[in-house]
């Protein structure tokens, strides 16, 4: 495949990718906006209710003072042979010498009347009974004495048919903060569900992410197991034929006969554990995987698999050293843990570097068998600690792509160490080079 090819391939790849991110911020940016028209919607419903309540306000001013007019001209009326025609001592010198009639003159908190015959009547303006008046027309407002900018300066207005009380208005505080804690709450409320909703949609988002890679990586790592299970099947074919093609060509002398004999069996044995890995870890994710307990001795499954390891590498540079007890015995299914010892073994072989170093140990700390072994391979990366275990899965360095392996050998140990009741662990040494595995299995009572 050329660079062109290969980088138009990552393209189509990603527009999946592309199309969701496209979506999701279309989304988000639906929700923001969602968050700001409704906060700009409260406010200016806010502000609505501040001028309907001004208006109120307003209305308010113009029907006291209409009222209070009534009650004066009223009550003189009622009254206008008890107060008789002389002027009251205190009325103002405007109102007495004008010829201004059916006028009001306001001083301080006293309001004058003139009528037209003449006769001026005074009325103290008492807030409370103004209050009781406005609670009964107007619930939501409250009336206050004008407020004096100057202490020594006195509220005058007159002479003028129209009375204009020295009055303020406004809303009543607990009116006015309960419409701005309404106001509040709902803005709260707008911001709070659009962050709530913008939360969902993102982890909505990196919960499908995490599931979108996982099903990435699995489909990539299943193209690697078809590729490697193809080259591992092909390979001990290959050497099978070989020999038995090199059998049927020439003579072949009988100390060379039984070295092809057993080449090929060592061959046939690897083809026989690749497929019995791949069919027990089809049963395994399945749940179909049966295990027959039953008390082993752990030294009678291990040794075994490190003989036949060493004698099939008789032509390699390995230096093996096993330090095994003997008596550790175990509850456990000795197939199972064959293929658990095999892999291990196997897998430490593979990824060692020439000469190859392994060391292998068996021992108890009371209620554990532990299991470890060592090689001196180029180590495994701290990024791919987290997966080395799944199906399939093979580290991505250039060394691991080209040894041999399916990426289901430490998927069979993981399933089978835990089916167990056991833990398995990997240990990387500071230095960098080498890994260690560990297994531990409980121990029977009796051990």
């Amino acid at each position: 495949m050329s660079f062109r090819q290969s980088n138009k391939t990552k393209f189509v790849g990603r527009i999946p990718v592309i199309i969701f991110t496209v979506i999701v911020v279309i989304c988000l940016a639906q929700i923001f906006w969602w968050i700001y028209y409704q906060v700009q919607q409260n406010t200016v419903l806010f502000q609505l209710h501040q001028a309907v309540l001004s208006i109120r306000v307003q209305k308010a001013v113009n029907e006291l003072n209409r009222e209070y007019e009534r009650v004066v001209i009223h009550n003189m009326e009622l009254h206008r042979e008890s107060i008789g025609s002389r002027p009251l001592e205190s009325v103002p010198e405007i109102l007495v010498s004008s010829q201004h009639y059916s006028t009001f003159y306001c001083v301080g908190d006293t309001v004058f009347y003139k009528d037209t015959g003449g006769m001026i009547v005074a009325s103290t303006i008492v807030y409370g009974e103004l209050n009781k008046w406005m609670s009964s027309r107007h619930p939501e407002l409250t009336v206050e004495q004008l407020p004096r900018t100057d202490p020594k300066s006195v509220y005058s207005y007159g002479p003028s048919r129209v009375l204009k009380l020295p009055i303020l208005i406004r809303p009543k505080t607990e009116f006015l903060n309960d419409l701005i804690n309404k106001t509040e709450r709902k803005t709260i409320m707008f911001i709070s569900e659009g962050i709530f909703f913008s939360l969902m949609v993102l982890l909505g988002v990196y919960f499908m992410f995490v599931i979108l890679k996982k099903e990435i990586r699995l489909e990539s790592q299943q193209k690697n197991f078809i590729l490697s299970i193809t080259h591992e099947l092909k390979s001990p074919l290959a050497s099978i034929k070989l020999y038995l093609q090199t059998l049927l060509s020439r003579p072949v002398p009988p100390e060379k006969q039984k070295q092809f004999f057993e080449h090929s069996l060592y061959d046939v044995d690897r083809l026989e554990r690749l497929v019995e890995n791949v069919l027990e870890a089809a049963r395994l994710e399945r749940g179909e995987f049966h295990f027959e307990m039953k008390p082993l001795v752990v030294f009678d499954i291990v040794n075994p698999c490190i003989q036949k390891i060493k004698s099939y590498s008789e032509d390699e540079e390995i230096g093996m050293t096993a330090m095994l007890d003997e008596k550790l015995k175990v509850m456990g299914d000795h197939h199972a843990l064959l293929s658990v010892f095999n892999n291990l073994i196997e897998n430490a072989v593979k990824y060692s570097v020439t000469p190859k170093r392994i060391v292998i140990r068996l021992y108890h700390d009371n209620k554990d068998m532990i299991f470890e072994i060592e090689d001196n391979g180029p180590g495994i990366d701290k990024n791919d600690l987290t997966y080395i275990f799944d199906r399939f899965y093979r580290a991505g360095n250039e060394l691991t792509r080209n040894t041999k392996g399916t990426g289901i050998g430490l998927y069979l140990v993981k399933k089978i160490t835990e089916a167990h009741q056991g833990k398995i662990f990997v240990n990387l040494p500071e230095s960098g080079v080498g890994t260690q595995f560990q297994i531990k299995i409980p121990l029977l009572d009796n051990h």
